[in-house]
């Protein structure tokens, strides 16, 4: 029955009905799409933090040749787990570490 049968037919009482069902089972259906989605987001956001992060802090220090005179280029893996890269990366490097705080924090390295 559509609204226009309501008008057509002036049957006021079963069109209050029959559209309040349509409203009813539409708002079910609305309200368990935004229940999929809130459900599918905290899993997602639940699942970030789950990456495993260094252990150390690394700095790496790239020459420019086995003299190792020549500072050409860095490398550093930071506690948070974000790497910075600045200059040549070459086979001649020297690699420093530090323990990572235990919580890491949100400084610098």
């Amino acid at each position: 029955m559509t609204i226009m049968d309501c008008y057509i037919h002036n049957l006021v009482s079963a069109c209050a009905w029959e559209i309040g069902s349509l409203r009813r089972t539409e708002m079910v259906k609305i309200a368990k799409a935004v229940g999929i989605a809130l459900v599918s987001a905290m899993a997602v956001a639940a699942a970030g933090p789950a990456l495993a992060l260094p252990d150390e802090y690394v700095w790496r220090t790239y020459f420019s040749d086995e003299t190792y005179m020549l500072e050409v280029g860095e490398y550093h893996l930071l506690c948070s787990g974000r790497t910075v890269r600045r200059g040549q990366e070459t086979p001649y490097y020297q690699t420093y570490t530090a323990p990572c705080p235990n919580p890491p924090h949100s400084g610098p390295w």
